[in-house]
């Protein structure tokens, strides 16, 4: 797990999962510098041959994980998900669903494949 100086506690659950398993590791930042620097510091330090990444509030429901690494296992470069798909129960301000439907186009524009 990346993080950079969050205060709710995921950091100290992730020590505890440390322990007890050597395939999770924290990397800790103590300066908050966003998103996108905590997932570059883990992309850059790996550990496995595999990345998954999900918010910690896991607003995304963790039953459709296996779908993604199986697309991985079956030789995607990538997978991502989207809870722009049909049947997806989400409320965003206008500026966030502009952004998000954005950044859904992009995703499956740049690679020439349709998102998972």
């Amino acid at each position: 797990m990346a993080e950079d100086g969050s205060t709710d506690g995921s950091a100290d659950l992730v020590h505890q999962y440390e322990r007890v398993d050597s395939r999770i590791r924290l990397l800790h930042g103590d300066e908050r510098l966003g998103r996108g620097k905590a997932l570059n510091r883990a992309i850059l330090n790996p550990v496995e041959k595999l990345y998954v990444y999900y918010d910690v509030d896991l607003a995304t429901d963790m039953l459709h994980l296996p779908e993604l690494i199986q697309a991985i296992r079956e030789g995607a470069d990538i997978a991502t998900g989207s809870r722009l798909l049909p049947g997806s129960n989400i409320v965003r301000t206008g500026g966030r669903e502009i952004a998000s439907r954005s950044y859904n186009f992009l995703c499956q524009v740049i690679p020439g494949k349709q998102a998972l």
